[in-house]
């Protein structure tokens, strides 16, 4: 067995390197085979092996001697002794403790001599060894020579594996050169200091029409410049060039300079010079971006002509030019009549986006749908709008606004021209009949509205005849108007004035006490006419304030409750945390489950749920009163929030209060129902201040409140925080633990007390955890009460076992029945038999050697004829159910008439003392009287001396299980436990523990 801990194998550093090495899993290499050679030879062994030690498994890069590629840790001779020193020598493996009972000593290939010599990086991480091996014990183990060989021989496979890695690198930064040369946009030449064209990529054959078959024969550069000014390759050339070039030799300088090549193309040539003394050119074809530079110094040209024609035309109008850019969004205008508009040229707005700032408010959205239509659109080139424009000093000016639409030669907008006329003059005679026709159009439409006109000289209000009905008011003092007004909105009022006075426009909605009595609510909006005038009009909102309130209550309440709903709640409950604050009052916050709520909407129907809903809420508003806010936060779940609360200890009165409250039964057509409820309380500042811990804090009460037995309340602590993160991150361990296929099964035999048999086993769920090595249910046992997590656990353990059933039935070994244990949380699944009884079909394991292990909770949970379905499905599928911990829990002796329950285990406690206590023996008597009367199966669990059995056979007792026949153990050592007790079947006494080596009786 591998003493050595998990995680040394696992440690990261050492894996990456073995992974670098990139060994793992590869052919035969003659290298490697011929150190193991060596090594067989030299030593004298049949057996010789050059391996590497993985996290999981030791892996045989070659070997003489062994049928084997690999072999897991837990049987490794190297991983248990090359950490003991650089060379290991074992005289004799049966001898020694830890290797007596090992595979490859008790089986092929039968070794009794070892000997290690462990491969080490320089950095001290261990990678696997070179090892030799005989079948017969050598005392006097390797001689001087042997052993300096074979840590030689531990170097060189070092020394192979570097240089492995080493050739590796090489090849794949010389095809990463090769690829970058090939794939670079320039022509790169390198000449070496011999003159050689010792490089030449394609991209240079290519602009320089070289002939491929020359450059790669390594040419002389003078020869390739001969062949180039022979094909005429510099005729455009300055002749300055061409001679520099022709008598260069190979005293090249460096230098960059252009030229044009007989196709038209023009080349960038660069010249460098090399440490090394050769040289390296590179060739870059820029036709385009000379090309582009050309055309545009044509373009410049043209523009600035444009330009010229643009501001003579500008100068000779009287309106305002200008040119709005589309891509930029700049705009510019004309040199001659901006002052008309009160502008210097460098004041006036420069962009589309503050042109349509300055348009009018009123008139803006208007503009900018007309313009945005005639760019996108095809309706012609151009356009013409009126509208106000922000003048220099601040006030506004009617325009005529005339476009054209210039197009690029895609037909795509681009720019637009453009003339602004000032019709000011023009407009101010409309604006008096414009003024007066608004008034009419007010009168006009003004059913139930007032329309009114204030002096502000005078503070004199004229208004329409439908004021005395609806304000109870002529004309007169705007006095009269504010003292009507709820108290608490005339600051309304006042700054719907200045407002309007400032911006020219406002709207103030107020409530306002109507002639009838009532509180009504008004509308104003009101708009400055000059510096002395506001007008305006006033009307009645009532109906849509009440709509609006209808739409809040429903948004914010319970529709079958009329409580607070979740969004509300939470409004309610920071609103409460920061008034704390303030005050230094404290907040109770209560959250409530209902315990039969499921029960009764399963039984009885929605209906009856929603009854005891309404009631437990009309229950909860008069225990709470004014003291907070209750509200409806999920199907079956209410919370309480307690404001200006002196303390923790009335905020747990409190809850006691709504406890009492909810205690007596209420009648639904003719039945009994109960609103009892579990409360989990938390407070400020006992507890958090942030709204999102306290919810926490009284989540994780409202739990400890369940898990105590329900229909009680329980403040929170912090200890059962740290239960609950304990528990939450348990559960992410478990969730990554099953991902990585780290629980196992482990198998604890059922031994006939008749004749010493094994008739079963118990499979027990083990974790392999990577760094606190193997666990038991007593680390990991809360996940159980999880649904999801305890089905998923359990799935996992079914399929392994059945696997392994399956395995043992191949081989011939009768296993008996094996049991699993399942939780209280794998029932609440109805299909829990069926995917079980499948997970059996699937492997091919027949229902008889399979049995199911539950407690007594399990009978009384609230889903009890679930329950009893599920098992009555494992009864007829041919699964024994097996009651565990018989006599510990609660359960009644109806229990075992009302199940299909065929095996009984009675607890370790009641054995524990069996031979000293008189009560226990009693009480495993009449257990045992009463399952064989019964017609169960009897199992006395915790047996750990011979004694004990004895008692328990002479009892009557059917089996026996504890460490007294063997511990827990894994799947692979269940053949031998099967075969050791068919072996020891024919002894005498049938009170006999199955023999074991010390590998089996190590603790696990």
């Amino acid at each position: 067995m591998n003493t050595e801990p998990r995680s040394f194998w696992r440690d990261e550093h050492r894996l990456a390197a073995l992974k670098a090495l990139d060994i793992l899993d590869t052919k035969s290499e003659t290298a490697f085979d011929e150190i193991t050679r060596v090594a067989s030879e030299t030593c004298g062994t049949p057996v010789a092996a050059v391996s590497f030690l993985e996290g999981e498994r030791q892996w045989f890069k070659s070997q003489i001697g062994l049928s084997l590629d690999e072999t897991s840790l837990d049987t490794s001779i190297c991983a248990n002794t090359i950490h003991e020193a650089k060379l290991v020598v074992i005289a004799d493996l049966a001898e020694d403790e830890r290797f007596e009972s090992n595979p490859f000593v008790i089986g092929p290939p039968s070794l009794r001599f070892y000997a290690v010599a462990r491969l080490e990086t320089p950095d001290g991480l261990l990678l696997g060894a070179v090892c030799v091996g005989d079948v017969r014990p050598r005392p006097q183990g390797l001689t001087e020579v042997q052993a300096s060989t074979l840590l030689a021989l531990a170097r060189a496979v070092m020394r192979e594996l570097k240089l492995r890695s080493t050739n590796k690198a090489l090849a794949e930064n010389t095809a990463l050169l090769n690829g970058a040369l090939e794939n670079v946009d320039q022509g790169i030449v390198m000449v070496d200091q011999s003159g050689d064209v010792v490089v030449c990529n394609q991209r240079a054959i290519d602009l320089l029409d070289l002939p491929a078959e020359m450059m790669r024969a390594v040419p002389k550069f003078e020869d390739v410049k001969r062949w180039q000014i022979a094909q005429g390759e510099f005729a455009d050339a300055d002749p300055k060039l061409v001679n520099a070039i022709r008598h260069e030799g190979n005293n090249i300088e460096a230098s960059v300079y252009e030229r044009r090549r007989p196709n038209g193309t023009v080349l960038e040539v660069r010249t460098n010079r090399l440490p090394n003394g050769g040289v390296v050119r590179t060739f870059a074809d820029v036709t385009a971006r000379r090309l582009a530079e050309d055309e545009r110094r044509v373009a410049e040209e043209k523009l600035r002509e444009s330009e010229q024609r643009y501001r003579l035309a500008a100068l000779a109008t009287s309106d305002a030019i200008y040119d709005w850019e589309f891509a930029t969004d700049r705009l510019q205008w004309g040199e001659s009549r901006l002052g008309q508009f009160a502008y210097e040229a460098a004041e006036a707005p420069s962009s589309g986006t503050t042109w349509l700032d300055s348009v009018h408010p009123d008139d803006r959205a208007a503009v900018e749908d007309e313009v945005r239509h005639f760019i996108v659109g095809s309706a012609g080139e151009r356009w013409q709008g009126e509208y106000r424009w922000r003048r220099g000093d601040g006030g506004y000016a009617y325009v005529r606004d005339r476009g054209y639409l210039v197009r690029d030669p895609s037909g795509r907008p681009v720019r637009m021209i453009g003339a602004l006329q000032d019709l000011t003059e023009a407009r101010r005679a409309d604006e008096a009949l414009r003024t007066g026709e608004e008034r009419l159009r007010l009168a006009l439409h003004a059913s139930n509205m007032v329309a009114w006109d204030l002096d502000l000289r005078t503070e004199h209000v004229s208004r329409s005849d439908t004021a005395a009905a609806l304000l109870g008011l002529g004309s007169g003092p705007a006095s009269e108007f504010t003292a009507r007004v709820h108290p608490e909105d005339r600051h309304k009022v006042d700054l719907l004035r200045l407002s309007s006075l400032t911006d020219g426009t406002h709207a103030a909605e107020i409530r306002y006490g109507a002639p009838d009595g009532r509180e009504i609510w008004l509308s104003i909006r009101a708009e400055r006419q000059d510096k002395d005038r506001m007008i305006g009009i006033t009307f009645d909102i009532s109906d849509r304030k009440a709509t609006e309130e209808a739409i809040w209550q429903t948004a914010n309440h319970d529709p079958l409750t009329g409580l607070a709903n979740r969004a509300l709640f939470q409004t309610r409950l920071g609103d409460a945390l920061a008034a704390a604050d303030a005050s230094g009052k404290g907040v109770g916050l209560l959250l409530l489950d209902l315990d039969d709520f499921k029960d009764i909407n399963d039984t009885l129907g929605h209906a009856a749920g929603d009854r005891l809903l309404v009631e437990t809420a009309a229950r909860l508003m008069q225990a709470v009163g004014d003291r907070g806010t209750v509200a409806r936060v999920g199907g079956d779940e209410f919370a309480v929030v307690l404001v200006e609360q002196p303390g923790l200890a009335a905020i747990a009165a409190c809850a006691e209060d709504i406890l009492t409250a909810l205690q007596p039964c209420f009648d639904y057509e003719g039945r009994a129902l109960s609103t009892r409820a579990s409360i989990g309380v938390a407070a400020f500042p006992d507890h958090h201040r942030d709204p999102v811990e306290l919810m926490k804090d009284a989540d994780i009460a409202l739990y400890r409140a369940k898990e105590s037995g329900r229909s009680r309340a329980v403040v929170y602590s912090s200890a059962a925080r740290d239960v609950m993160e304990r528990r939450v991150s348990i559960l992410r361990e478990v969730r990554q633990g099953l991902e990585a296929a780290e629980f196992v099964p482990h198998y604890q035999p059922k031994v006939s007390l008749a004749n010493g048999e094994i008739v079963g086993f118990e499979a027990l769920a083990r974790w392999r955890h990577p760094a606190l090595g193997l666990l038991t249910p007593a680390y990991f046992g809360s996940v159980f009460d999880d649904r999801d997590m305890s089905s998923a656990l359990a799935t996992s353990m079914i399929a392994q076992v059945a696997s392994d059933i399956g395995s043992w039935m191949e081989q011939g070994l009768a296993c008996g029945r094996v049991a699993v244990n399942l939780s209280s949380a794998d029932f609440s699944d109805r299909k829990l038999a069926d995917r079980i009884v499948a997970l059996l079909a699937a492997a091919r394991v027949p229902t008889a050697h399979f049995e199911i292990e539950v407690t007594e909770t399990v009978f009384l949970g609230r889903q009890t004829e679930d329950v009893a379905a599920v098992l009555n499905e494992f009864h007829e599928a041919g699964i024994s159910i097996a009651l565990d911990d018989f006599g510990t829990g609660f359960a009644s002796l109806t229990h075992l008439k009302q199940f299909p329950v065929d095996h009984i285990k009675i607890d370790q406690s009641f054995v524990r003392n069996l031979e000293t206590d008189k009560d226990d023996a009693a009480i495993v008597a009449a257990v045992v009287s009463l399952g064989r009367n019964m017609g169960m199966k009897i199992t006395a669990e915790g047996v750990e001396n011979a004694g004990q059995a004895e008692r328990l056979r002479e009892a009557g007792c059917d089996f026996g299980q504890g460490y007294f026949y063997a511990k827990p153990a894994f799947a692979e050592r269940v053949p031998w436990m099967i075969r050791q007790a068919l072996a020891s079947a024919s002894a005498s006494s049938p009170v006999r523990r199955i023999p074991s080596p010390r590998l089996a009786r190590r603790r696990v």
